[in-house]
């Protein structure tokens, strides 16, 4: 299943929309014109917000304002501050939003409609092409001097940018194999300035169905596509909403989570005082599409016990099957696997060390996603839980590590407890 024109046109107004772009204070401008002109200026534009205006009217309750200072601030510089238009002057207290927009060449026409969506609600979109074989070629001809410079168009890029829209652009899920291990590890230091920096941006991550990505994954491209996009519709579908507001519910307050599984999984998490969050389509924060979980950031010096993972996606790596993961003192203390271990050692020597602590606890309420190895998807399956490695501070955890990497628990035979009370037994929510 593929989305026709305009059902890309129509899912383009469904994520403007979800993002609610549009325009934002014009701080820099006031700022530099308060610096420049004196604080006056703020009292002017509260007054005169977005209003249409003379000189002459606003010389009466600011007669700071002279003729030079009047023409300086229709400057772009400032904004403008004052933009002149068939004759008229308005205060312009509020400017567009700059809202990048990262894609790959198979869904440029969905990237380029949701620019003119953009465009209509009077933001600035700015658009940038990445796949996985420009990734792979960065590290492949770049110094390893280079890799770890932080180069100061990126510091900006950081800096002014208000969100972001990205589809998911990584299409060969393995693109790290052949490349040095020690170049991987070189840059973990920007990676986590790059976290910390840009957790002011509202973002989205969009899923995209790539052939090349289905077959390393092994599935058919056709079953692929109807999956993720059959997930898509069900993020905005009642019967979602419904299992992750039972999970919302069920978490708030609460301090103390419990895994168990008869394959002898039995980890305990700490979440008192973190703050349950979910992806829940009719909320005011989407950060996933398909979306349908509900989450939280575990306290992170908490973990303790064993889970097991029949198959988990080493990002860029490959998976690796069988794993037995062990906790102690809320670090990672030893895994072992079945099969491809060396795909996890290498991730964990790729990043920080504090990837090594748990980061999210994650709940699947997805009925239409079902198990591909895109992470994306698979962590929305109805009936599952994942655990996520590293970085959480972008939703109420401590932990500002490099990296975050979700593995997805299948709990048709498993249980789940909330402070001791049953939540999910056997994938399913319990009955109140």
């Amino acid at each position: 299943m593929d989305l026709s024109e305009k059902q890309q046109c129509e899912l383009a107004k469904k994520i403007v929309s979800i993002m609610n772009v549009g325009k934002k204070k014009n701080t820099h401008g006031i700022n530099k014109a308060k610096k420049k002109f004196g604080s006056w200026i703020s009292d002017f534009a509260e007054k005169f917000s977005e209003k249409h205006v003379t000189l002459k009217v606003v010389r009466k309750s600011f007669p700071q304002m002279t003729k030079g200072i009047w023409e300086e601030l229709k400057s772009p510089l400032f904004g403008p501050f004052l933009w002149s238009n068939e004759g008229k002057t308005k205060v312009l207290d509020r400017v567009g939003e700059t809202v990048l927009i990262q894609y790959h060449n198979e869904n440029e026409f969905i990237a380029r409609r949701i620019m003119d969506e953009c465009r209509k609600k009077g933001a600035h979109p700015m658009w940038m092409l990445r796949d996985s074989l420009l990734l792979k070629e960065s590290y492949a001809t770049s110094t390893k001097q280079a890799l770890e410079e932080l180069p100061q168009f990126q510091i900006n890029l950081w800096k002014n940018v208000d969100k972001l829209i990205q589809f998911q652009f990584v299409d060969d899920p393995f693109w790290k194999t052949g490349i040095d291990p020690k170049k991987l590890r070189l840059g973990t230091d920007i990676a986590e300035l790059y976290r910390k920096n840009t957790q002011k941006w509202d973002w989205l991550l969009v899923g995209w169905p790539y052939p090349k990505t289905a077959e390393v994954f092994g599935v058919k491209p056709e079953w692929f596509s109807d999956m993720l996009f059959e997930a898509l519709e069900a993020s905005f579908s009642k019967e979602t909403h419904v299992a992750q507001e039972y999970y919302m519910d069920e978490l708030k307050g609460k301090s103390t989570v419990r895994i168990e599984h008869e394959d002898g999984t039995d980890l305990v998490l700490s979440v008192k005082g973190r703050k349950p969050m979910w992806d829940h389509t009719g909320s005011e924060k989407v950060n996933n599409l398909p979306s349908g979980e509900v989450f939280v950031a575990p306290v992170e010096n908490s973990a303790e016990g064993k889970i097991f993972f029949e198959k988990i996606n080493v990002l860029g790596h490959g998976f690796v099957e069988g794993l037995w993961l062990e906790f102690r003192n809320g670090k990672l203390d030893l895994f072992k696997a079945k099969k491809n271990g060396e795909f996890l050692k290498a991730w964990l020597a790729e990043n920080t060390p504090s990837t090594r602590i748990p980061g999210e606890l994650g709940i699947g309420c997805n009925k239409s996603a079902r198990y591909s190895g895109f992470i994306l998807t698979d962590e929305k399956i109805f009936g599952t839980i994942h655990i996520a490695l590293g970085f959480n501070v972008e939703f109420g955890g401590k932990n500002n590590a490099s990296g975050h990497m979700d593995m997805v628990k299948d709990m048709s035979n498993g249980k789940m407890f909330f402070d001791e009370k049953l939540v999910m037994e056997k994938g399913l929510p319990v009955k109140r």
